[in-house]
């Protein structure tokens, strides 16, 4: 079975080929994960998820797969409910891909994440909670610049050039905007001045680590601060514009890639992720490592991170 996400609940036994041809596009991941599937020999039943879980639930007795390729992000739009659809998936006792309902809980809620790796050493950047209704005051816990982004969203999702502030009143402006504009709790954390890798991980017991990829900023002033905003992540007149560019890493040092290697897969355990995931982190100019987000379960499109790292 394939689970993916709908924008409503589709009636039962659905026939999803309607959707496909009218927006191959915008299914484009899921077109290429059941034309991969079938061609390796597999028998594929598509099921959309919106609010309602019962169509999976009549499928999964119907069918009862070898497996479900799950690739729901969220549910009823809510982005921290994905961990309850692996959740679901256990219950019914079927095999399903990607990461379970403990490491989706502790890496969709990026504080859990970040004070987990804390505790154990690993080292990521300083930061603070501001849920709505909290008066902000500015922490000694933080530095500027600091970087402001919503608490549970990925991709990207509020990440403009205001998320990074140099002073209070900026920084009270941006929480604002996370909390009213995005319904979420703001966290703000330490800028970390450096080289942005994304790296990725494949497996369970064993871990098979793939080459390492980089950001970079070919157009943008040497001085200006780099980070990949929502319009430079998903934008390409954008990317083609300020030279933005997910290429393999070069030029790093074989010790330091050692310690990014032993780190990535120290968190990865840590944070009992499993099937695939994809680590995102900052390198400083003194080779401080520092991981700035843990993606469980990331998007696997051709032209997504993680399977250009396995090209």
């Amino acid at each position: 079975l394939g689970l993916f996400e709908m924008e409503a609940t589709p009636p039962e036994a659905h026939d999803y080929r309607a959707e496909f041809k009218a927006q191959p596009t915008y299914w484009q991941t899921e077109l290429e994960i059941i034309r991969g599937l079938i061609k390796l020999g597999h028998e594929v039943v598509p099921i959309g998820v919106f609010n309602d879980v019962a169509d999976v639930v009549a499928q999964v007795k119907a069918h009862a797969p070898d497996l479900v390729f799950n690739l729901t992000e969220h549910f009823n739009k809510i982005h921290s409910y994905d961990r309850n659809i692996a959740g679901l998936l256990e219950l019914l006792g079927v095999p399903y891909s990607g990461s379970g309902p403990v490491a989706l809980a502790n890496c969709k809620n990026k504080a859990i994440a970040k004070k987990l790796m804390g505790f154990h050493h690993i080292k990521n950047p300083p930061f603070v909670l501001y849920p709505k209704g909290q008066k902000v005051k500015f922490k000694k816990e933080l530095k500027f610049p600091i970087f402001v982004k919503p608490l549970h969203m990925d991709s990207s999702y509020g990440i403009s050039q205001a998320s990074l502030v140099d002073n209070e009143k900026d920084l009270v402006e941006r929480i604002g905007f996370i909390q009213d504009n995005l319904g979420q709790v703001a966290l703000a954390e330490n800028y970390i001045e450096g080289r942005e890798f994304f790296v990725s991980l494949l497996g369970e017991s064993r871990l098979r680590t793939f080459h390492m990829r980089e950001i970079i900023y070919t157009k943008v002033p040497e001085d200006e601060p780099k980070f990949l905003t929502f319009r430079a992540k998903w934008n390409e007149d954008y990317q083609k514009k300020w030279g933005i560019q997910n290429v393999f890493a070069k030029d790093v040092d074989e010790k330091l890639l050692l310690k990014i290697h032993a780190i990535r897969k120290r968190a990865y355990r840590l944070l009992q992720l499993s099937g695939y995931a994809r680590i995102d982190l900052r390198v400083t100019p003194q080779n401080d490592i520092y991981i700035i987000e843990v993606n469980p379960n990331p998007a696997l499109g051709k032209d997504d991170d993680f399977m250009q790292s396995l090209m």
